[in-house]
């Protein structure tokens, strides 16, 4: 999606910022972060599910040579899209009861594409922009200078 140059005159944006551990949303004045609205950790909200592991008895399944080599994989990757829906269900509530009119996305490439596959489809139709890039650890003066220079780039 493209972030155009009147970015600065939509009211009530708010920007997510996700990569499979950390989730902040902010409003988003202009390029300017305003407050912050809701910082969630991954550690916070994990669902526990069971991980079988590796079975070797014939009549059992074996492992797959992925989670030989990396046994923690597959814990990982639910992890992460327990924690997106998460992420949106949070997103969905603050939305109904503080609603936004725009929505920038800024997360590690596998966190959107499980925030795609679960965001409700009023949220969907506010995102404004998507950028795929892991800015969790960002300060805020590097997330609007990071903000600028992708506006630019446009």
């Amino acid at each position: 999606m493209d972030y155009n140059k009147n970015v600065g005159k939509i009211e009530n944006h708010a920007l997510l910022i996700a990569n499979s551990s950390v989730a902040r949303v902010y409003e988003l004045k202009g390029l300017k972060l305003g407050k912050l609205i809701f910082n969630l950790s991954a550690s916070e909200t994990i669902i526990e599910h069971q991980n079988e592991g590796r079975r070797d008895n014939f009549s059992q399944r074996m492992s797959t040579p992925g989670s030989f080599l990396d046994p923690h994989q597959e814990a990982r990757e639910i992890n992460r899209a327990n924690f997106s829906k998460v992420i949106s269900d949070k997103l969905l509530t603050l939305y109904q009861h503080h609603p936004f009119n725009a929505l920038t996305i800024i997360a590690e490439p596998k966190v959107l594409g499980d925030l795609r596959s679960y965001l409700n489809k009023d949220i969907i139709s506010l995102v404004h922009a998507e950028i795929v890039e892991n800015l969790s650890h960002y300060d805020a003066q590097a997330i609007e200078k990071h903000l600028t220079s992708f506006q630019r780039r446009q």
